[in-house]
């Protein structure tokens, strides 16, 4: 004794089409992402290696040249480090990206909806670090350069549409789990008076 289910349609086969096209996108701007990232890593790692050789190891092993002018080497010095820290910073950021780019491509290659939302949720925290910046910095300047600060928001805009990209690909994710989940009841559902009849 089997049962048929005509005109039931799985789960599964109602998604839609276009949710290929959006996981299409998320994998596009996941390998441009992470190559990006990862020049922007190897670039800071290179800058922070030149710049403490060259620098401040060049300073704490020979010394500087002697001179009279104290407050012209404590400048010198105050600057050195000051630029040697926002190397630093741009490291940490650089890595920081780099860890959230692979996070996407293996969400999306693994179809990991986990990885996307991490990294969904990483784009979100810096879209509003980055537009609250802007904002701060037009305000604190007197509105002394709008353009730039229109060039910011602007560039938040298009990521913020890529960050709904995201967002589309792991919830097509989920939804794809759940169907599975569900077609896989209905074959259970359908097997079961086989193995009775049996």
């Amino acid at each position: 004794m089997t049962f048929d289910l005509p005109g039931i349609y799985k789960p599964s086969n109602l998604l839609q089409y276009g949710s290929k096209n959006v996981e299409k996108g998320t994998l596009v701007f996941a390998i441009i992402n992470i190559t990006i990232t990862c020049a922007a890593l190897v670039t800071s790692i290179a800058g922070t290696i030149y710049w403490f050789a060259t620098f401040i190891l060049k300073d704490l092993i020979i010394g500087s040249e002697p001179t009279d002018d104290k407050f012209g080497e404590y400048i010198h010095y105050f600057f050195t480090y000051i630029f040697f820290g926002g190397i630093v910073i741009l490291l940490v950021f650089s890595l920081i990206a780099f860890v959230f780019s692979v996070f996407l491509v293996h969400g999306v290659a693994k179809k990991k909806p986990q990885f996307l939302k991490a990294y969904f949720v990483y784009g979100v925290v810096v879209t509003i670090m980055c537009v609250m910046s802007a904002i701060a910095y037009l305000v604190l300047s007197s509105g002394g350069d709008p353009l730039t600060v229109a060039v910011v928001l602007l560039v938040c805009a298009v990521y913020s549409l890529i960050l709904a990209m995201v967002r589309c690909t792991y919830k097509s994710y989920e939804q794809r789990r759940t169907f599975q989940y569900q077609d896989n009841l209905l074959v259970v559902a359908t097997e079961t008076p086989k193995r009775h009849v049996m």
